[in-house]
C-alpha cells in the first residue's frame, strides 16, 4: 500500500502532466476510502507477526482509525480543490490529534492557497 500523501501527490503531479482523469482517480480514491471506512469497527489482528507500530503511550485503535480516515478524506478534498472542506476536516483531526504531523503540514499547505 501506498502512503495517503504519495496518492496525493502523484494526483497533483497527474494534473501538471495534463492527466486530469488520473488526478481525479486519485483524489477520489482517497476521499471513497476515508468516508467509506470511518465507522469500521476497528481492532487489532492478532495474527499478525507483529503490530504495526510501538505503542508507548497507547491510544485508542477506533480513535485512529476515525483519525486516518479524516486525514484521507481531508486530502481528497484538497486535491480536488475544495479547500474549505479540507480545512474543516484537518481542524476535526487537530482537535483530537494536536500532533499529527500529516495533518499540521497539509494545514498549512492550505494557509498558502
Amino acid at each position: 500500500d501506498q502512503p495517503s500523501d504519495t496518492i496525493l501527490y502523484q494526483g497533483f503531479a497527474n494534473e501538471k502532466l495534463g492527466n486530469t482523469a488520473a488526478a481525479r482517480k486519485c483524489f477520489h480514491q482517497l476521499l471513497s476510502f476515508g468516508q467509506k471506512h470511518i465507522f469500521d469497527n476497528a481492532g487489532y489482528d492478532y495474527f499478525a507477526v507483529s503490530l504495526p507500530e510501538i505503542e508507548v503511550f497507547p491510544t485508542g485503535i477506533q480513535d485512529r482509525n476515525t483519525a486516518y480516515c479524516r486525514y484521507l478524506t481531508a486530502l481528497g478534498y484538497l486535491g480536488l480543490g475544495e479547500y474549505g472542506k479540507a480545512r474543516e476536516k484537518l481542524q476535526e483531526i487537530l482537535l483530537t490529534v494536536p500532533d499529527h504531523q500529516g495533518a499540521i503540514r497539509h494545514f498549512i499547505l492550505l494557509e498558502h492557497l
